[in-house]
């Protein structure tokens, strides 16, 4: 065993680092060759695996032929594929399968209840933006054939701003032997990518932009001109032998038809400031097309493109997803392929063993005479008569070839593929005795359908890291004036969520950014048995937890879609927070003339749209034939307890929109109190006029009569106004004293059923 060593610029001998760790586009190129020479044996190994997967049979036609036993079984029976396809079920259910792909959580600003409604519109909109770019479930899916077969699988993106990934094919990546299964860790990193000539043309098309950013324009140009498709007589495609599977089964090994290509390879290397450096050159290609007479150097000259320093670290390039990295190695991590291969190579052999012997003992058995019978081995068949050439005869003990052995060792190694493939532990058993019962082949199914804890932990802790790069980028990109699709849709989905009345800022800042979890660890089976195990509590959940399980329980058994149809959101207008209920006791104390005081707990946004809305509802009372007086003293007091919450909504700069919105509100009230005002100063002007006028006509005595009967009159209504003053405070008094029992009954329940739920996972 030789290692090789990397030719990577390292420290000066008086300890300055170099400009680049990659001197020159030579020195990439055979930095390059090494990584895939090296990779020869996994690429061939691989190839195998992809093999099993693809079909191929599992002896060589060739040699069958060769040896005279073309007339054998030789046919992949696909066990490995469809096994394979099994296992990325509950994978592709994990992230598919909840209500949205990942979870947006905002920083704390301004209130609980704000900040949750600023992370539930930006989770919604996150998740339309990405189901919109069609090559998301695509990629997902291709990655995850990668991660379940070979073990590892890859996400890439194209530049620094671009969210939209892709996937790679796990055996165009190369890093050097030795390396973590972590990007943080990594030192160099390799793609192989081949470009159509107009998607690398776009690189380039504004010449200037493009070589401000590194492009070698002549270079790019060059290798377009001189684009051609891929071949096996290209020196790079010798140890690429999943090159070769890959047109076994696509049928066009000896005869096909392709666009023509441009080969690069991607080089990433750590500086020694930490930074990612960013190089391209040439794949080395065979010989240019017949009407070119100059060939292609096979080492490149200069970089296709260059630029030092460009990403902050790996994460920002490369999202990775392992299946299995037992001893921590990128190179070593195994799949599913790993597993399966042996086994299936044996089973595929018992099972065309079996169908041998079954043909053999299925026909008739004829002993030659002489030695030239041979020649005249011809049966002819006479209408239900067979009749046999002569120097034959007829051998009545057929074939006693064992066929129940190799099925008996069929049924072995089956038992012995669904105990042993790792975190995906399908089990089988041989039945015995009586039939099963319904329940006992359900749970057997639960356990054949369902991924362990440690599997689910592990890939949601990988799918975390990719969706908060992705938008990460997202938000990046939202300054781009670019029209293309990414670009666009950024800024589209920053605009949904700033009409929806949340701040660019909380769209900026974010705590997390993860993976939706999906309840069941992939199985459908489980979530519902998660149901019938919850349904015992329901009745102690809380009214928004009781909301909460039913859209659980719906969408396990018909589908998220179906949730939202059966058990639609308009609920959420029925179930009052705890400000709204604060704010409507608030409005009762101001119609009665009792005080209302802020306090920096409440939330502003929700006080003012209650208060708001009363005195609007106040307002439309006086057509149906409301006290004016009444009416204007309710409307004075919200106008001036909601003009405190503006206040404090004002000196908040993220909370202008709604500033904005709840002011314009509160000017329209202010002007009907206006307008009341007036018109009540207007109708006591004209009693006070009549009154006088009344006053003259009448005699002294008259006039004593009535001012004593005024003063019993207002005595009275003083004492009455006291006497409903006191009743409502105590009434109010009352009403805060029972909202504030509630609510401490409802808090020493959740805790208790949090004290349940701690004990009980303790246990």
């Amino acid at each position: 065993m030789v290692d090789k060593l990397l030719q990577l610029e390292t420290l000066s001998d008086s300890g300055k680092p170099p400009k680049s760790r990659i001197a020159d586009a030579k020195d990439a190129s055979q930095i390059g060759d090494s990584l895939v020479y090296a990779g020869k044996d996994r690429s061939r190994w691989n190839a195998r695996l992809k093999g099993m997967f693809d079909g191929n049979p599992p002896f060589s036609p060739e040699k069958l032929r060769a040896e005279a036993q073309a007339w054998r079984a030789n046919v992949n029976f696909l066990e490995g594929k469809a096994a394979s396809s099994a296992a990325l079920v509950p994978y592709y259910d994990l992230f598919s399968g909840a209500k949205y792909y990942s979870r947006v959580q905002c920083n704390y600003y301004e209130s609980p209840e704000q900040t949750e409604y600023c992370s539930n519109v930006i989770t919604e909109e996150f998740d339309y933006l990405l189901k919109e770019y069609d090559g998301f479930d695509f990629n997902m899916q291709w990655m995850l054939g990668d991660f379940m077969r070979f073990g590892r699988g890859y996400l890439m993106w194209p530049d620094e701003t671009d969210w939209r990934f892709h996937c790679t094919p796990q055996h165009k990546v190369f890093v050097p032997d030795g390396s973590d299964a972590t990007p943080e860790n990594l030192e160099l990193l390799m793609v192989r990518q081949s470009y159509r000539v107009h998607e690398l043309y776009k690189y380039i098309e504004d010449r200037e932009a493009a070589r401000t950013m590194g492009w070698d324009i002549d270079g790019v140009v060059n290798s377009i001109v001189n684009a051609m498709p891929e071949s096996y007589s290209e020196p790079a495609a010798n140890y690429t032998y999943e090159w070769v599977q890959q047109r076994i089964k696509d049928r066009d090994l000896l005869e096909g038809v392709r666009c023509s290509t441009v080969g690069a390879r991607h080089l990433l290397v750590k500086e020694f400031d930490g930074k990612v450096s960013h190089f391209i050159v040439d794949e080395p290609r065979g010989p240019q097309k017949a009407n070119r007479d100059a060939a292609r150097s096979p080492v490149p000259q200069n970089f296709l493109y260059k630029n030092i320093g460009r990403f902050d670290d790996f994460r920002q390039i490369i999202s990775t997803f392992f299946l299995e990295t037992p001893d921590g190695s990128w190179n070593g991590a195994q799949g599913l392929g790993h597993d399966l291969y042996s086994m299936m190579a044996l089973k595929d052999r018992l099972k065309c063993a079996t169908i041998d012997l079954s043909f053999m003992r299925t026909g008739v058995t004829l002993q030659a005479k002489t030695a030239a019978a041979m020649q005249k081995a011809s049966l002819t068949r006479f209408g239900p008569v067979n009749i046999i050439p002569p120097d034959f005869e007829v051998q009545q003990a057929g074939i006693l070839g064992d066929i129940q052995a190799p099925l008996s060792a069929d049924r072995m190694l089956d038992e012995v593929i669904m105990n042993n493939t790792g975190v995906y532990r399908q089990r089988q058993e041989k039945p015995q005795g009586n039939p099963r019962t319904a329940r006992e082949v359900e749970l057997q199914y639960q356990t054949q359908a369902v991924l362990s804890n440690s599997g689910v932990n592990r890939f949601y802790l990988q799918l975390d890291k990719c969706f908060a790069e992705t938008y990460r980028r997202v938000v990046l990109s939202r300054n781009n004036t670019d029209e293309d699709f990414g670009s666009r849709k950024a800024r589209e989905f920053i605009k949904r969520c700033v009409d929806r009345g949340v701040p660019e800022k909380a769209i900026r800042d974010v705590r997390c950014v993860l993976a939706y979890r999906n309840a069941g660890n992939g199985s459908i089976i489980m979530r519902q048995q998660n149901i019938r195990a919850t349904m015992p509590f329901f009745g102690l959940l809380p009214e928004n937890g009781k909301q909460n399980f039913l859209d659980y329980a719906l969408s396990s058994i018909n589908g998220q879609s179906m949730a939202d149809l059966f058990n639609p959101k308009t609920r959420e207008s029925k179930l009052p927070t705890e400000d709204a209920s604060w704010a409507m006791l608030e409005n009762s104390a101001i119609k009665v003339g009792a005080p209302v005081q802020w306090n920096p707990h409440q939330n502003d946004v929700i006080h003012a749209q209650i208060h708001l809305q009363a005195g609007a509802q106040a307002g439309a009372s006086l057509e149906q034939g409301a006290n004016p007086a009444e009416v204007a003293a309710f409307i004075d007091g919200i106008g001036q307890h909601t003009s405190v919450h503006l206040e404090h909504l004002k000196q908040s700069p993220m909370r202008q929109q709604e500033y904005k919105v709840l002011e314009s509100q509160w000017k329209s009230i202010a002007n009907l109190s206006d307008q009341l005002k007036k018109h009540l100063a207007n109708m006591a002007q004209q009693d006070a006029q009549q009154q006088q006028k009344t006053s003259k006509a009448m005699t002294d005595e008259q006039i004593a009569t009535m001012q004593a009967r005024g003063e019993e009159q207002r005595a009275n209504a003083k004492t009455d106004q006291q006497l409903r003053t006191g009743a409502a405070k105590t009434k109010q008094k009352l009403a805060i004293a029972d909202l504030q029992a509630a609510s401490d009954i409802n808090r020493k329940n959740r805790m208790a059923m949090a004290e349940v739920k701690n004990n009980g996972a303790n246990e």
